[in-house]
């Protein structure tokens, strides 16, 4: 086929011109058409036929269907190929006189193309525009027709004040010619609304654009210094934005959900800004109601920010968000916790009002109340958390004392394993009575273990580096429970497996092993989660017993991965290292090495020797795959990366002074640092503070060899600007109390919880140390630009740079700033 076609384009067939030519390109055309399947020629390959042919005859020779796959190959062709230019308007004309063309999406196309490539003036388009209603006018609609003209009109009308209020000279063009560009808006939003009525998103899309573009030309050559949210042109596209994003929620489908979320991503910030309340409200119920939560958590981060980048008003975003369902706002809150903490705490403030009443929790309904507190329990919102507790619960927020007596017996085949248990606990059977009447409490609340396993997490909960944030009100939110319990006609299992959780805690083995007691002696089966609490509350007290106790289990427990996770990670928080191998080819003899990977992964890598690289590359890929790491753990395995060592030696004492530094490590550790920063929109204070020291002492070690610093330069600088990005663009800081005792500095944040702080402005002993970073990798320009964000965006001044504790800073005062380009990614134009 190839070959005839190159022999008939070549004249070599034919002679050119002859009635054998015309007969043999009109042969292969219709052959194009009728076998379109069979023997595809492209499109361009076809307009070269069918341009041969018109030059030597009239479309009239082209039967109608072969003269309507002519116009859609030609309108397939990008518009530098030019040879369709003539070609479509005569096929055009041709098949509106001889067939029911054009319907309309083929008008449309036309149109568009006319506009966009051709050199048809508006009123031609406008007579094309005539023809496809004439056609196909119940489709368009006559409305739709009077929509489009009314936005052409409106524009007009702002442009003649505008160009009257101002002097001839000031216009860019002498004659300027409004009827051209209010006919141009015109067609573009006939092509919007008619793509709108046929339900096709991508074209509405790519008309929506050219819009936008048609509507900023044309004011900008107006009034150059007008505003456009001062110009008709914001309202227009506002309307047609609505209109197809509603339409898009009533479909209540998953594909048009996501089509609406593709526009909404697509269009500038200010246009999404500008839509109206119910837009959004309705977007959210309707990936609510489909179960999109991944669609529901892009939509409000979109929003959000759109709104953050148009410098809506902050009333504005509150109302947003207050005015949501109840149960919407707690589903929003709670999917942001996953995925972007800093906005998940704004939303929560906003939703629940100014502290420390927080007026508008009190409208949150009662159904609700039990799950929002478990919310700012994990975004660890501590004064919300206890005072809504107490507001809501009527609880004093102390432990109430309690009277303890002998149990009851124990079936025998459960004594020799609570023998284990009360053994290594170094504690007596009880059973706990209390005086307090538990009806003072709100039942709806206080019954919920869910909430209280939150709460006295979040306030018991201690680790190897950090102590209770309020263990006297986590024992009080305990024994609200405990009270509840008691007024329980048959307490559940879960309930009690709950008492029994956050006992352990608490740190209270007593009321634990009535816990557990009391679940066996009630005629209870342990099921593999209240096995791993105890086994946990066990090694916490007694390691050695807790391994002996899982190795007296029968064999059916030892298939349970999560009971090795929960030994694992007991063992390696009390550096028995011991343990740790034992338990870990435990799990290797039953094959769960696997299957550990999905309980704990952080485990597993704790306990391996694998190299920085290895674990920072590994960490990367399960983040990515949807594994969200402590972030404790996280900037442990960063600073633990730099250093060299892997992270089963960096658990054991005087890690420090093991390893070896690498500069692949620190690139690795780097890479880590920016996309985790990048994720959670926080960063570790003392973590970034120990990356920028070492990457400066790496840079300074290059100045020995002249070639290796001219070629790391450019690829460390790169590396450099992701990282300082993403310092300077930070919502939320930790480690604050930690890195003010390193620095000897006070820096005053607002402070989120007793681990989180809200990022405020850089402290100067970051800012100091970033410049040095760039000095020593020899990035001129990245110094140049850190000392000017330095200088307009933070506290900094140069009489401090002058008197910084590092002499090679003293001389930057001097370094005039005016010539910084600002091609750095942290600038905001750069986004």
């Amino acid at each position: 086929m190839a070959n005839i076609v190159d022999d008939v384009l070549h004249h070599r067939a034919a002679a050119p011109g002859s009635s054998r030519q015309q007969r043999l390109l009109l042969a292969l055309l219709t052959m194009a058409s009728s076998f379109d399947k069979q023997l595809p020629l492209s499109p361009d390959m076809v307009v070269r036929i069918a341009s041969e042919l018109m030059q030597v005859a009239s479309p009239s020779c082209l039967p109608a269907p072969v003269a309507a796959h002519i116009m859609r190959m030609a309108l397939l062709l990008p518009s530098q190929q030019g040879s369709q230019h003539t070609l479509i308007p005569a096929l055009f004309q041709y098949l509106f006189q001889v067939a029911n063309y054009p319907l309309l999406e083929e008008g449309l196309q036309v149109i568009e193309y006319s506009m966009q490539y051709g050199d048809a003036d508006p009123h031609t388009v406008m007579n094309l525009v005539s023809q496809t209603a004439q056609v196909d006018g119940h489709r368009l609609g006559e409305q739709t027709l009077q929509q489009a003209r009314s936005d052409g009109f409106a524009w007009r009308r702002w442009a003649r004040d505008v160009s009257g209020w101002m002097a001839v000279g000031q216009l860019r063009e002498g004659a300027l010619d409004l009827q051209v560009h209010a006919q141009r808006i015109s067609i573009w939003s006939l092509c919007c609304r008619a793509w709108l009525r046929l339900n096709r998103s991508r074209r509405f899309r790519d008309a929506y654009s050219q819009l936008r573009q048609e509507l900023k030309t044309a004011s900008h050559m107006v009034a150059p210094g007008a505003h456009f949210a001062s110009t008709p042109g914001l309202a227009i596209l506002r309307g047609l934005l609505q209109s197809h994003v509603l339409y898009l929620a009533g479909l209540h489908t998953k594909n048009a959900l996501r089509s609406a979320l593709a526009t909404i991503k697509a269009v500038p910030p200010d246009e999404v800004a500008c839509m109206k309340p119910v837009v959004f409200h309705t977007l959210c119920r309707t990936a609510h109601d489909l179960q999109e939560s991944s669609a529901l958590s892009t939509l409000v981060q979109t929003w959000m920010q759109a709104m953050e980048k148009a410098n809506a008003p902050l009333p504005d975003r509150i109302s947003l968000v207050t005015s949501l369902p109840s149960y919407l706002q707690l589903e929003v809150v709670r999917l942001l916790t996953t995925s972007n903490r800093a906005l998940a705490t704004q939303l929560a403030a906003w939703i629940l009002g100014d502290a420390p009443l927080y007026p508008l929790a009190n409208n949150i309904p009662w159904a609700l109340r039990s799950p929002w507190l478990i919310c700012l329990c994990n975004l660890n919102l501590v004064e919300p958390a206890k005072l809504l507790y107490m507001q809501w619960s009527h609880s004093p927020g102390t432990p109430h004392c309690h009277e303890i007596a002998a149990n009851r017996p124990v079936v025998s085949a459960s004594r020799r394993f609570l023998d284990q248990v009360q053994r290594a606990l170094q504690v007596q059977p009880v059973s706990i009575r209390s005086s307090l009447s538990p009806q003072s409490l709100q039942g709806p609340l206080v019954d919920t273990p869910s909430s209280m396993i939150a709460l006295v997490r979040l306030f018991g909960h201690t680790s190897r580096t950090q102590t209770p944030r309020d263990i006297v009100f986590a024992r009080a939110v305990r024994d609200d429970f405990l009270l509840r319990l008691y007024a329980m006609p048959s307490p559940s299992r879960q309930a009690y497996t709950a008492l029994m959780q956050t006992s352990f805690m608490i740190g209270d083995c007593s009321v634990a092993y009535f816990a557990l007691e009391s679940l066996i002696t009630l005629g209870h089966s342990l099921d593999p989660k209240a096995m791993a609490i105890v086994l946990r509350g066990v090694a916490d007290v007694a390691p050695n017993d807790a391994l002996a106790l899982f190795r007296d289990l029968d064999d059916t427990w030892h298939t349970h991965p999560q009971l090795y996770a929960v030994l694992m990670s007991r063992f390696l928080r009390a550096q028995r290292l011991d343990l740790l191998d034992d338990i870990y080819e435990m799990a290797s003899k039953k094959h769960l090495v696997s299957p550990l990977t999905f309980f704990a992964p952080e485990l597993l890598l704790s306990s391996s020797d694998m190299s920085p690289r290895a674990y920072v590359s590994r960490i990367l890929r399960m983040m990515r795959d949807g594994y969200s790491p402590p972030p404790d753990f996280v900037w442990w395995a960063i600073r633990s990366a730099v250093r060299g060592v892997s992270l089963k030696a960096a658990s054991e004492p005087n890690a420090k002074d093991k390893g070896a530094f690498s500069p692949i490590h620190l690139k690795a550790a780097m890479e880590l640092y920016v996309h985790v920063a990048q994720q959670w929109q926080c960063i570790d204070m003392p973590t970034t503070r120990f990356l920028l020291y070492h990457v400066a002492k790496y840079g300074r070690s290059l100045h020995k060899d002249t070639n290796a610093m001219v070629q790391m330069t450019t690829a460390w600088s790169t590396l450099l600007d992701k990282l300082v990005k993403q310092i300077f663009s930070a919502r939320t800081w930790t480690g604050m109390k930690k890195y003010q005792a390193l620095t000897n500095i006070t820096v005053c944040t607002k402070e989120l919880d007793n681990h989180a702080e809200e990022a405020q402005t850089l402290p100067p002993p970051l800012v100091y140390q970033i410049l040095l970073a760039y000095m020593a990798l020899g990035d001129q320009h990245g110094t140049l630009e850190v000392l000017d964000w330095a200088l307009t965006h933070t506290t900094l001044s140069q009489n401090e740079l002058a008197n910084a504790p590092y002499p090679s800073l003293h001389a930057l005062p001097t370094w005039d700033i005016s010539k910084s380009c600002r091609a750095k990614p942290w600038w905001p134009d750069r986004e």
